[in-house]
């Protein structure tokens, strides 16, 4: 993906490889740029195709709006939506959600364990992430997100974070190509679901000392969390094995832990 700066806005574009399953035959490319008033409608029709293309089982990965709750969403100043366009069809849609205080902050990244984005933060939500099904397989989620880091750093915010329903998996892989990281799990309480954790510092802090890892399923909720508690991350998704890779951190304890942990190495 290219991206460049056009006065004070972030444009990008990158190629289009298939469409509908089937590989495109001429060299084709598509854009992204920032999302207004006048693309609401198409948001709602993206919205409405995406959600109802969706199988059992998966109702909680995306939820459909209506023009209102786009126009509340841009009323915002602090809320940015982004979209990918084939010619004038918009393909994809996300937001970034620029948030300096605890309250905000939980809407959008429900968990208690924020202690590591300290006292005073600015930090870049990611939400909404959606594609057309005819245009998947295109890589256009992991351009977005590249798209809104870029964007978040020009917003002035030091870390982007974001939730995933923790069945989707198709989700998880532009996250972690993007080098986020799951840092734990939680219920997300507008609907009652699984939700992973992910984070990345933009200015690429390092979060964990060594590439050894080892895998457990994505599915083994019970395991993972335990894990997530006892100082591990998830670094990857491993296709071939549907696990997660984990590795050791305590970029994530929680202040009082990090304490007791300093205090018995003092011992």
């Amino acid at each position: 993906m290219q991206i460049y700066n056009r006065g004070n806005r972030v444009l990008a574009y990158a190629s289009m490889n298939k469409i509908n399953h089937r590989p495109v035959e001429t060299e084709k490319f598509y854009h992204l740029r920032k999302l207004s008033v006048r693309d609401i409608p198409a948001m709602v029709e993206l919205s409405s195709c995406i959600y109802h293309s969706l199988e059992k089982g998966q109702e909680c990965f995306i939820h459909q709006h209506d023009r209102t709750y786009y126009e509340q969403m841009m009323d915002n100043p602090k809320m940015h939506f982004v979209g990918a366009f084939d010619g004038g069809q918009l393909i994809a849609m996300s937001y970034v959600r620029i948030v300096r205080s605890r309250k905000e902050l939980f809407e959008e990244f429900p968990s208690r364990n924020n202690a590591f984005l300290g006292k005073e933060f600015q930090v870049a939500c990611f939400g909404a992430d959606s594609v057309h099904p005819s245009y998947r397989g295109n890589r256009i989620n992991e351009n977005m997100i590249r798209y809104r880091m870029k964007q978040a750093e020009l917003l002035g915010a030091t870390d982007c974070v974001s939730i995933i329903d923790r069945k989707n998996i198709w989700n998880m892989r532009p996250y972690f190509a993007n080098e986020f990281v799951m840092m734990g799990a939680d219920v997300d309480p507008s609907d009652g679901g699984d939700i992973a954790l992910m984070h990345r510092r933009l200015d690429k802090t390092p979060l964990y000392q060594s590439n050894e890892h080892f895998e457990i399923p994505v599915n083994d909720y019970k395991s993972l969390n335990k894990l997530f508690a006892a100082r591990h991350i998830a670094t990857g998704y491993n296709s071939e094995t549907e696990a997660l890779r984990l590795v050791n951190s305590d970029y994530y304890q929680p202040a009082n832990l990090m304490l007791l942990t300093r205090r018995n190495y003092a011992r």
